[in-house]
């Protein structure tokens, strides 16, 4: 009982940490790609 019990908050905190990780790579693509259009607008606009 106590062991199934420890074993799934460690399953918690691991699909926590994989969501946190999930997160921040969503909100670099997200960042890098407003970066890439604002660069196209400049671009474009010379």
């Amino acid at each position: 009982m106590s062991e199934s019990s420890t074993f799934m908050n460690v399953d918690l905190s691991k699909r926590k940490t994989q969501l946190n990780e999930f997160k921040s790579i969503r909100e670099c693509f997200y960042y890098g790609n407003l970066r890439f259009k604002k660069n196209l607008r400049r671009s474009s606009g010379k």
